[in-house]
């Protein structure tokens, strides 16, 4: 599993852009076989909210696949707590999963 870092900082409520970079075994900047997915974990490891990337390169990026959530408190989000975003997508069949870490504030 490949890791983002911290993504940033975003309001309760607000808009959170999500960004998956995929890429296959190599490294490379590569067309995942589907859309990618994504969900949200809370610090208990609980799922609080996921869905699908777009299903095009974003900006002209190969790989690059693109959507936004919302920090919605009826979620499950709060202000002031750490989330894991973790996206999974395929390469040519191989699985392949990237996480990055937002902050609500």
């Amino acid at each position: 599993m490949d890791h983002l870092g911290s993504i940033g900082q975003y309001a309760l409520e607000g808009t959170i852009p999500l960004l998956c970079p995929c890429a296959n075994s190599s490294g490379v900047p590569t067309a995942p076989d589907a859309a990618p997915t994504w969900k949200v974990l809370n610090s208990a490891g609980t799922s609080i909210a996921n869905g699908t990337l777009s299903s095009s390169d974003s900006a002209s990026l190969t790989g690059v696949r693109t959507g936004t959530t919302t920090a919605a408190a009826a979620s499950g989000f709060a202000s002031g707590s750490n989330y894991y975003i973790v996206y999974s997508y395929a390469i040519s069949s191989q699985a392949r999963s990237i996480t990055g870490v937002i902050q609500v504030v």
